[in-house]
């Protein structure tokens, strides 16, 4: 899942057990982007876990072959 804000662009790789989370790796897109600061990171870390469902909701339509509607989120975790 590619994040992107700015100047900075990431992928999120969301691994499962069992539709459990129970871990993400955040690398940075390419490396032209620039380096995400640790207060960043820990921003995406937090919107990944709270949103899990969502998110792994609308990955399971696409590979069922579903129309899904892109959304862009402009609300932050606090």
């Amino acid at each position: 899942m590619p994040l992107k804000k700015g100047d900075k662009e990431v992928k999120v790789e969301m691994e499962f057990v069992k539709n459990r989370l129970i871990g993400l790796h955040i690398r940075m897109a390419n490396r032209k982007t620039k380096k995400l600061t640790p207060a960043e990171r820990e921003k995406i870390r937090k919107f990944v876990w709270t949103y899990q469902g969502e998110i792994k909701q609308k990955w399971e339509d696409f590979r069922a072959g579903k129309a899904i509607k892109m959304e862009k989120i402009s609300r932050e975790i606090k």
